[in-house]
């Protein structure tokens, strides 16, 4: 099975201690990542500390050509894409 996740810089901490739970509870599941917007040092720290981690850039602009709302993260429009 493949754990996955998504987040923006403002979920950051939270995302870490999702992956310390998996790190802590099922160590040989993979890990894909979908970056909602995290900042290029968070990346680099996540890159650094989750090398099981795959980071998936989400593509806003390839699906905002169909929904332009997709940008706007409060309405959680990308689960669905995430989880596809």
């Amino acid at each position: 099975p493949v754990f996955v996740l998504a987040c923006d810089h403002s979920f950051f901490n939270e995302l870490q201690g999702a992956i310390h739970t998996l790190d802590t509870y099922w160590p040989d599941h993979e890990i894909a990542f979908y970056n909602l917007g995290i900042t290029s040092d968070q990346e680099e720290l996540l890159r650094e500390k989750c090398k099981r981690c795959t980071i998936i850039k989400f593509p806003f602009s390839d699906i905002g050509n169909y929904a332009l709302y997709f940008g706007t993260l409060k309405f959680y429009s990308f689960k669905p894409f995430v989880i596809q």
